[in-house]
């Protein structure tokens, strides 16, 4: 099963949301096999990868993947840092080559919605590309979990 999360670059209350995330991955089959996709960017990104980390260490069919919209010379020190930060036990570049780099992360996103079993959503603006996705993954008709302060 691939689980995703689709949410916001800046958050507050990150510790009750830590909590409300973890409590939510306790609570999937412990007996089925679960890819995490990640975006890591931002807040709403690291708090679901630590809660994916923490989840690690009492499951071991768990398995953390970023998902990079960007590869090459450039971005190399980003993905270090990716890798030192042992959030995630792999790097997934999909085939989004050819699409323009301002396009990158929307392409990426796409990619992990049309990818994904179930995506845990914390949107809470109408304004912003976290937006699109989550109504691209409603589009989808993708099965979705919706922390506290979505707005239709």
């Amino acid at each position: 099963m691939v689980i995703s999360f689709i949410g916001h670059r800046k958050i507050e209350n990150y510790n009750l949301l830590k909590v409300m995330v973890f409590g939510i991955l306790q609570s999937i089959n412990a007996n089925v096999n679960l890819t995490f996709f990640c975006g890591g960017y931002g807040d709403f990104d690291r708090l679901c990868a630590s809660a994916v980390k923490d989840l690690k260490a009492v499951r071991n069919n768990v398995r953390s993947v970023f998902v990079t919209p960007y590869i090459g010379i450039s971005y190399a020190a980003k993905l270090k840092a990716i890798v030192d930060s042992n959030l995630y036990d792999e790097i997934l570049y999909p085939a989004i080559e050819n699409i323009p780099y301002k396009f990158a992360i929307s392409a990426r996103n796409k990619y992990i919605v049309d990818s994904s079993d179930l995506i845990i959503s914390y949107v809470i603006n109408k304004w912003s590309g976290v937006y699109s996705s989550l109504k691209y993954a409603e589009h989808k008709l993708k099965k979705i979990i919706y922390l506290p302060l979505y707005f239709a």
